[in-house]
């Protein structure tokens, strides 16, 4: 149960509430950070909405390098960590704009099919699965921020 919860949770946070589903748990039609994108040109992505705060565009490559990570460890890899190298990158034209969303996507589908083989009955496991539905959450709701804050300024 707890494999497809996770599954179910990213999968709402990237694409947004299941068809047919009753309710959502946090992402209502267009909410969905796959879905805010379709409406978000590379400019926008590229704004950030105050001086020091990072732009929609860095939220999505550190999710995807979040992503990366944790599919490191699940392939039995012990990846280095740069988490300063995952949030440098602020800025994005169209072309890349586009690449990083294709690159957050196949992340997470490619951690999505090595959920089931995890052994969630080992602490370190079931506490990073869980934490990176919690972490792509996070992003969801701070892009979703931003894109409102970017929208209003135009």
């Amino acid at each position: 149960m707890t494999k497809q919860a996770i599954d179910i949770l990213i999968k709402e946070a990237l694409y947004g509430k299941p068809e047919g589903a009753p309710g959502t748990m946090f992402a209502e039609d267009g909410e969905a950070i796959l879905q805010l994108a379709k409406n978000t040109t590379a400019q926008q992505a590229s704004t950030a909405p105050a001086e020091g705060v990072s732009t929609m565009a860095a939220h999505v490559i550190h999710a995807a390098y979040y992503f990366w990570f944790a599919i490191e460890y699940m392939e039995s890899r012990t990846p280095k960590a740069d988490w300063d190298a995952s949030w440098a990158k602020q800025t994005v034209n169209e072309n890349e704009w586009q690449t990083e969303l294709h690159n957050l996507e196949t992340k997470a589908n490619r951690f999505l099919e090595l959920l089931p083989d995890m052994d969630l009955d080992e602490e370190m496991y079931c506490v990073g699965a869980i934490g990176t539905a919690c972490h792509l959450a996070y992003h969801l709701g701070a892009i979703r921020q931003i894109h409102q804050m970017v929208k209003s300024d135009e």
